[in-house]
């Protein structure tokens, strides 16, 4: 999927900052060329097998994330001091703060319905480990891609929106960003891409032992999406 603009985004802000709206699915996204965050990546990339290091081991990924947050760190230093925020007061009320409690987006309907879809699709991918010989790989690997990649996104996307409703409820129109309904408009379209993989995947012939169960994740995908839809509205 890669990149896809909202409806409440304008055409300046979503080419000017592409990643911001997309599932990191880079492989089906067309605009890399105009990405900095995949720019960035793939600059990484290729320092570390000039390094002689793994790109993709977890090693390279804790340096690469120790690298970013040292950058963030400088830029959020510079914008507290340009606006004049007062880091103690900020860091007395985080002390008040019980971080041992689970978040509150956990106890939320829509979450625990993704959680609980996530897990399903996790479970029947197991079952795809082993198919019929006459089944053919290369006419399900594209679906069971798909489901690979989009079944923790969802609940990490949904989680992301319910945490930045609930942390922006309170936000004057003009200092929001919306970050909960984009969150909610990526797992949307992570949903569909999910319900078409499933019914394609109950359409292969080979596979009957697995036909009902994609059906009614399919259904339960879909069924997801609308809420989703309904709760943020999209179109608006």
């Amino acid at each position: 999927m890669g990149a896809i603009k909202p409806p409440w985004i304008s055409k300046e802000e979503f080419y000017r900052l592409p990643f911001n709206f997309c599932d990191r699915w880079c492989q089906h996204c067309q605009l890399t060329s105009i990405c900095k965050v995949y720019f960035e990546e793939q600059k990484d990339r290729k320092q570390a097998i000039k390094e002689g290091k793994d790109p993709d081991s977890i090693e390279f990924a804790f340096e690469v994330m120790a690298k970013n947050l040292k950058k963030t760190f400088k830029l959020i230093e510079k914008s507290v001091k340009q606006w004049g925020i007062d880091l103690k007061k900020i860091e007395k009320e985080a002390e008040k703060e019980d971080f041992t409690k689970p978040p509150v987006y956990e106890k939320h309907p829509l979450y625990k319905a993704a959680a609980k879809l996530s897990l399903q699709i996790h479970n029947l991918l197991k079952k795809f480990e082993v198919v019929p010989i006459e089944t053919k790989i290369e006419k399900i690997k594209d679906d069971l891609d798909v489901l690979i990649f989009y079944q923790n996104l969802i609940l990490a996307k949904i989680a992301r929106s319910l945490s930045s409703e609930e942390r922006e409820k309170n936000y004057p129109e003009d200092i929001k960003s919306y970050d909960d309904k984009t969150s909610a408009f990526i797992a949307y379209h992570a949903l569909d891409k999910l319900s078409q993989s499933l019914l394609n995947l109950a359409k292969e012939k080979t596979l009957d032992l697995t036909r009902k169960k994609c059906l009614t994740l399919a259904k339960a995908s879909l069924d997801l999406a609308n809420i989703l839809a309904e709760e943020f509205d999209f179109d608006s």
